[in-house]
């Protein structure tokens, strides 16, 4: 699966991650407020290294969420049967999981998330071999979980993942989001 730029009428576009966006996206990894929910325990060298090599890859597919042309989050997608190292080992094919965070403070609690995250959903689910997507998400994110909700996901059960204690949740095809 390929997600072209899109836009959509609130002006969020998704664009492939590209080696100019690694120290962009090394500083959000470093931002407290990102830290606080993703973190890799990476250096910044990790990071580029880890991210440079997501680019072009068909398993783990990473993107630059803009807003009005303004890089100001990240959203990756990835196929959750074949990616995960264990994390998800009952999923099947055409399951997709989704990570995301805004990079951007000025961003957030302004409804910009709910937004992101629906417009990639849709976008995913237009490719008729995504039967579901999934996410997890620490139960202390409750702003997060109210993100999720608000897009059609619903909680499916309490999961420990190699980053600890989460939630799973997921939203299926012909879900209205």
């Amino acid at each position: 699966m390929n997600i072209q730029s899109t836009k959509s009428s609130e002006e969020i576009t998704f664009k492939h991650l590209a080696k100019s966006d690694l120290p962009l996206l090394t500083t959000w990894l470093n931002k407290p407020h990102v830290k606080a929910w993703w973190d890799e325990h990476l250096t910044p060298d990790e990071i580029k290294e880890q991210y440079a090599s997501r680019i072009g890859d068909q398993i783990v597919v990473p993107f630059m969420v803009y807003l009005d042309e303004k890089p100001i989050g990240f959203i990756q997608y990835y196929d959750a049967a074949k990616e995960g190292g264990g994390w998800w080992p009952d999923e099947v094919e055409g399951t997709i999981g989704i990570d995301q965070f805004i990079g951007e403070e000025n961003y957030m609690g302004r409804g910009y998330g709910t937004k992101i995250i629906a417009a990639f959903v849709r976008k995913l689910f237009e490719d008729p071999a995504v039967k579901k997507i999934i996410l997890d998400v620490s139960p202390k994110n409750v702003k997060a979980i109210h993100c999720y909700e608000k897009v059609g996901f619903v909680f499916v059960k309490e999961i420990d993942t190699p980053d600890g204690h989460a939630l799973m949740m997921e939203i299926k095809r012909n879900t209205e989001v």
